[in-house]
């Protein structure tokens, strides 16, 4: 799986530098180890687990956990590789988190006996440069910088497009193929993942605070630049349609805002090129978490819609509550997982959702990461589990920034989550 903070995708614009024989040996071994864990039959029912989850006919709740660098660098510290070429440390610390995660993480997450090179591709944005304002020390807070002085600047918008570099992804495929040799299988990854985020491309542009005097003062001219981005989102999709640019991401995908791909409902038909309907497509509006229901429809899901539809399955929200709003957002066409985020009322979201979507709840990271009171989780996880009896759910630990130098307390929850649902 190629995570959304894979360091490959910071490195594989880069230079590919020089590995030596002993650093060669090195990240083999680990390629090896990591080959040796892949072919485990326990993943091969990771992977059924997860056909049927997503599905709805899983007879018990996906687990998660997904770490973020901040976790990452607390348990495996980049200081701490033995390669010293970045291209080839980024490779040696991917491997190294999944030898981890497979001797210490017993969660659902898929290890494969294979090591995918990243497709080296961008998109081009909006034809306005996005600025930050970059917070105290790396991987800290930042914020926006408004660069559309005026709305009316919303005209001037240009068509957003992807641009692959062929020859640098051959590049990276042929020197990752050649240096792992026969110690783990290597393939190029082909998905271009497509997230129409709307609101924070205009929120980026326009700036956060300043967008939501714009939702009152003008709202014509929101809707007007929010159309241009979602009809441009939908040329785009089309002419990689057009030009055979589509790869489903229905196999070890990250999905949404955190799920995993694997479903056989989106596979092609024989002989058909894959289309945007053989895709998991994803749409969120946490920029617009705290205005109202209303709002929330009229400025985020009505644009999202025309582009979200166009897809075989549908991912829908992030961090933000859909408290009140989630009649409002199954009016998306094949909506299929529905992210309920620490700071939503899971009862709501039950008795919104039942038993005819999936429901991915999140869990407050802070459980395990700042400090571990069980008798605390224990009473979340309960609770959770008796609300969804009748319905499908899946449990994602994520946005774990830290896990406060302790992932034991990670593994203790892990543990003490499939006690409670009998795995």
């Amino acid at each position: 799986m190629i995570e959304y903070f894979d360091e490959r995708k910071d490195t594989m614009f880069g230079t590919i530098g020089t590995i030596n024989q002993e650093e060669k040996d090195l990240i083999r071994s680990l390629a090896s180890q990591v080959m040796e864990i892949g072919s485990s039959p326990r993943q091969k029912e990771k992977i059924e687990l997860h056909q049927k989850n997503n599905m709805l006919q899983a007879d018990t709740p996906v687990l998660l956990a997904f770490l973020d660098k901040g976790s990452w660098e607390e348990i495996l510290p980049e200081s701490t590789m033995k390669i010293k070429d970045p291209f080839w440390r980024s490779y040696e610390l991917y491997l190294r988190r999944l030898i981890y995660r497979g001797k210490y993480i017993h969660d659902d997450y898929v290890i494969e006996p294979v090591i995918e090179v990243p497709l080296v591709f961008h998109f081009t944005g909006w034809g306005i440069q996005k600025k930050h304002k970059e917070g105290a020390g790396k991987g800290g807070s930042w914020g926006f910088c408004q660069t559309l002085k005026t709305l009316e600047e919303v005209r001037k918008l240009k068509d957003i497009d992807v641009l692959i570099d062929r020859k640098k992804t051959g590049q990276n495929y042929e020197a990752v193929k050649e240096v792992f040799g026969d110690s783990i299988c290597v393939r190029q990854d082909t998905c271009i993942p497509i997230r129409p985020a709307l609101l924070r491309d205009l929120a980026e542009l326009r700036g956060l605070e300043q967008l939501m005097y714009d939702l009152v003062d003008d709202p014509e001219l929101v809707h007007e630049g929010l159309s241009f981005m979602a009809d441009s989102y939908i040329r785009l999709i089309k002419k990689m349609e057009r030009e055979h640019l589509i790869a489903p991401n229905n196999r070890n995908h990250y999905v949404g805002s955190g799920g995993v791909g694997f479903c056989r409902k989106l596979e092609p038909e024989s002989g058909n090129s894959p289309g945007c309907l053989n895709m998991w497509g994803f749409g969120e509006a946490q920029e617009l978490a705290l205005v109202s229901p209303s709002m929330y429809e009229e400025f985020a899901v009505e644009h999202l819609k025309p582009v979200l539809n166009l897809f075989g399955l549908n991912c829908f929200a992030c961090c933000e509550s859909l408290d009140g709003k989630y009649e409002i957002i199954k009016s998306i066409k094949n909506l299929r997982r529905v992210s309920v985020s620490p700071w939503s009322d899971l009862k709501l979201a039950v008795q919104a959702l039942e038993d005819r979507y999936l429901i991915s709840w999140k869990p407050n990271p802070t459980i395990v990461g700042s400090g571990f009171d069980k008798d605390r989780a224990a009473k979340d996880i309960r609770r959770a589990l008796e609300l969804t009896k009748d319905c499908h759910m899946e449990i994602i630990m994520k946005d774990l920034i830290t896990v406060n130098k302790k992932p034991e307390n990670l593994f203790s929850w892990l543990d003490m989550v499939k006690r409670e649902i009998g795995r």
